[in-house]
C-alpha cells in the first residue's frame, strides 16, 4: 500500500525538480563581451522561444537584418511598408540599444513610427547571437492612418 502512495509521490517530485530549470535562468550570468555583438546580423533561425542570427561583412540587399553599432546606435534593414507580401520593399531605420547585463533594449523607427525590442541575450559569439525576445512594443506615429 505504501509503495502505491510513495511512487506516484517519488515521480511527481522527481519531474517538479527536473523541471524548474530552464534556459533563460540558466544563462544569468552569460558572459557579454560587446566586440562580439558590434557589427551585422541577419539570416534568422527560430527555434521555441529563441531566435539565432548570424554575423555577416554586409547587410543584405532584399532580407532581413540588424547592425549593432559603437556608440550606441543600432540599424534595422527591414519591410519598408505596411504590407508584406511580395515584392517586399526593404529600407534602413536607425535607432539606439542599450545593454545592461545580457539585456538589450532597442528603439528603432519603422514605417508607421517607432518599436521598442527587449531581448535577452542567451548565447553570443563571434559568428552567431542567439536572444529571446522578452517584448515588442509599437509606438505609431501620430500622423500615421490606415
Amino acid at each position: 500500500m505504501k509503495a502505491r502512495i510513495l511512487l506516484p509521490i517519488f515521480v511527481i517530485s522527481l519531474v517538479w525538480t527536473g523541471c524548474e530549470k530552464n534556459m533563460i535562468t540558466e544563462r544569468e550570468t552569460l558572459e557579454i563581451d560587446n566586440r562580439n555583438l558590434i557589427g551585422n546580423w541577419t539570416g534568422p533561425e527560430y527555434t521555441d522561444t529563441l531566435v539565432t542570427y548570424n554575423k555577416v561583412e554586409l547587410l543584405p540587399g532584399d532580407d532581413y537584418g540588424f547592425s549593432f553599432e559603437t556608440e550606441n546606435k543600432f540599424l534595422e534593414h527591414k519591410n519598408a511598408g505596411w504590407c508584406g507580401t511580395p515584392p517586399i520593399s526593404y529600407g534602413d531605420y536607425e535607432g539606439t540599444w542599450t545593454r545592461n547585463d545580457s539585456i538589450l533594449d532597442i528603439s528603432v523607427g519603422y514605417w508607421g513610427g517607432t518599436i521598442d525590442y527587449k531581448w535577452k541575450i542567451m548565447d553570443l559569439d563571434e559568428d552567431h547571437l542567439t536572444v529571446h525576445t522578452i517584448s515588442v512594443e509599437y509606438h505609431p506615429d501620430e500622423n500615421y492612418r490606415n
